[in-house]
């Protein structure tokens, strides 16, 4: 397959690309192409088919080294306006520290610490931003990876910071 053809599949999210990577003997060449899928949300509708990281995660699992990994978490950590490419980014990590990645893991929980704080520090109203969004999204993932640790830890620091500054409560609705 060129690397035009596999660009072309993957974008498409077609199984062809897991069955050339399974099959050919040289997948270096698809590399920065595979890179690229995972830095990017390649969905047409997120809204309604969601992200394609799951099948980003599968593709990239092929080449058996953490290049991937750390690059995604260069970019989550970097941050982005855009809620879907962050929830991409979130569900790949969720995904690497679902099969024990230590690093994935903390990069999750270090955003969550950032968002939050940024968060508990609003001093204005604000109806709905990306970060709160965003902030919605890791607690979702959080949750599912560490059950009810992640969910103990979120609503006491949540509730911690409504009884801290009770207008809190009034400039996230």
């Amino acid at each position: 397959m060129t690397n035009k053809a596999f660009k072309e599949a993957m974008i498409r999210g077609l199984g062809r690309c897991v069955i050339e990577l399974d099959d050919n003997d040289n997948i270096e060449k698809y590399r920065d192409i595979v890179l690229w899928g995972c830095l990017n949300n390649l969905s047409y509708d997120t809204q309604c088919e969601g992200t394609r990281s799951e099948y980003m995660y599968v593709l990239q699992s092929k080449f058996e080294d953490d290049f991937f990994e750390i690059k995604i978490i260069e970019k989550f950590i970097e941050g982005t306006k855009d809620s879907w490419l962050f929830e991409h980014y979130a569900n790949m990590l969720y995904l690497f520290a679902l099969d024990g990645s230590e690093k994935s893991h903390n990069a999750l929980y270090l955003k969550y610490d950032e968002i939050f704080s940024k968060l508990n520090n609003i001093k204005r109203y604000i109806r709905s931003t990306e970060l709160q969004e965003q902030f919605e999204w890791l607690c979702i993932w959080l949750v599912q990876l560490d059950n009810m640790t992640a969910f103990k830890r979120i609503v006491s620091d949540i509730g911690g910071a409504y009884q801290k500054n009770p207008k809190l409560a009034d400039y996230s609705t």
